[in-house]
């Protein structure tokens, strides 16, 4: 657990959050158990190749003569998290809300997954695609926006603006042309 104020934690997981929307591409989270960091995908991948490691179908092993410990220190030293997307940033999240959190969904649903296991990392397809993704920050956008109406004098929900504005990160990581739309459903 951690030792952060529920305050302190809050603001952590706005700072990467925010830091982690300026940079788009695809990404990828590498799941450690109570921890995890995000990279590119791409970035990873090549990294993957570069070092050595085996892969055997979507999974990856260490080169011959490594140890999975060893191999994966080598690994996050030549792969930078995301920005936002470093341990610290992700803790608090993974702690609060992994893997079926609306938090969580609402960041990081459309991200696939290598899971740190005993001897490999084990690749974990996302729980939804990109397109998913976007049309599941829309929905509860709107619904945000329909419970702020229907009570009286309640302003519409700063909430949905933040959800519409990750699905337009969403669509811009992933190439979608019309995320920014309203014309997805």
């Amino acid at each position: 657990m951690t030792d952060l104020t529920a305050e302190e934690m809050l603001a952590r997981i706005k700072r990467g959050l925010a830091e982690n929307s300026a940079r788009f591409g695809p990404k990828i989270i590498v799941y450690e158990g109570m921890d995890g960091w995000g990279a590119m995908r791409v970035s990873l991948l090549e990294a993957l190749q570069r070092l050595g490691w085996r892969a055997d179908g979507d999974d990856w092993y260490p080169p011959e003569g490594q140890t999975l410990a060893a191999a994966y220190a080598d690994l996050c030293a030549a792969v930078s998290p995301v920005p936002g997307m470093a341990r610290e940033n992700l803790q608090p999240l993974i702690e609060g809300a992994y893997p079926e959190g609306e938090v969580w969904l609402e960041e990081f649903g459309s991200y696939p997954e290598l899971r740190v296991e005993a001897r490999r990392l084990a690749f974990a397809p996302a729980s939804m695609t990109p397109l998913q993704h976007v049309r599941y920050l829309k929905d509860r956008a709107e619904a945000f926006r329909l419970r702020a109406l229907s009570v009286k004098g309640t302003p519409v929900s700063s909430v949905a603006a933040d959800l519409e504005k990750r699905a337009e990160e969403i669509g811009r990581e992933n190439s979608l042309p019309s995320a920014a739309s309203d014309g997805w459903r």
